[in-house]
């Protein structure tokens, strides 16, 4: 059971402090200009005054790290606040402003850096939200378009620079807590290899180890480590939990395909800026 009053302010300044990484979850605090996973921090900041970290399952509530770090001081901002997300470059640019081409390149080459952190750490992943704050963060370019419509074009770009410098594919580390990847990712991977994989995640799994021994990462068993078994996400697993002594149920009939919907259909491009346009048929960075 965590001891959160045994956590001072100075175990969190000094947890921040030997942080290596910014990170995202659903609250973050602020240090240096720079926004932390809430949970994260705390959890090391508890190590730090007690010895334990604390595990996913210690927490009580989404809010509980937020509640904690704001009573002892500190800045502690929704994961999407537009606040939450300062430019390193100190000002934000608009992709209106900088143009489709030179956004994509430049969210490209961050994109790069912030996916080599994550290869040079065994068994690092890095999430396509994250990825995608991240990239806009180095950058200094923002868009106030949702990921899902520009990322996986930013990852394609990614995978042929992999490709051309003849390394390990780094979009591969681009997936979620349960190692999916993004729909995008058998795309970058036909750009990049001529083919497109029959199995994304198993792809993926295999280019992540590949990244892994290629780049060094820290942690890398001798023997060249594994490739990590699928994960189970967070909501199956907390069904799972709980049907687990239930008798199986009888299996349901094939679900029968049903016509595709408006929302289902590929987004619209703007000719302007070559971003999707949203459903209101408006470009949103061009007006």
């Amino acid at each position: 059971m965590p001891r959160f009053a045994a956590v001072s302010r100075h175990h969190v300044t000094s947890a921040l402090d030997e942080y290596d990484a910014p990170g995202r979850e659903e609250f973050v605090v602020m240090h240096g200009g720079r926004a932390y996973g809430a949970q994260a921090v705390l959890s090391a900041a508890h190590e730090k005054a007690t010895g334990s970290a604390v595990s996913d399952w210690d927490w009580t509530s989404k809010d509980q790290a937020a509640r904690i770090l704001r009573e002892l001081g500190f800045r502690v901002l929704a994961g999407d606040d537009p606040e939450a997300v300062v430019p390193v470059t100190g000002a934000w640019r608009e992709t209106s402003d900088v143009g489709p081409e030179a956004t994509r390149e430049a969210w490209a080459a961050a994109a790069r850096d912030r996916l080599l952190e994550a290869a040079r750490r065994y068994r690092a992943t890095v999430q396509p939200a994250e990825l995608a704050i991240e990239v806009q963060r180095r950058s200094g370019i923002r868009t106030r378009q949702l990921w899902h419509h520009w990322l996986d074009e930013v990852l394609g770009l990614v995978a042929l620079e992999s490709s051309r410098l003849e390394e390990p594919l780094l979009v591969s580390l681009c997936a979620d807590d349960a190692g999916r990847v993004t729909d995008g990712y058998a795309v970058a991977v036909r750009a990049a290899y001529g083919e497109r994989p029959e199995h994304p995640n198993a792809h993926a799994a295999n280019e992540r180890l590949e990244c892994y021994r290629y780049f060094e990462a820290a942690g890398l068993p001798a023997d060249g480590g594994s490739v990590e078994p699928p994960k189970m996400a967070p909501a199956a697993r907390a069904t799972a939990t709980r049907t687990g002594t239930r008798r199986t149920a009888a299996p349901k009939a094939p679900a029968v395909k049903r016509p595709t919907k408006p929302a289902d259909r590929p987004p619209e491009i703007c000719p302007t800026c070559f971003m999707a346009i949203p459903r209101s048929g408006v470009c949103d960075n061009c007006g």
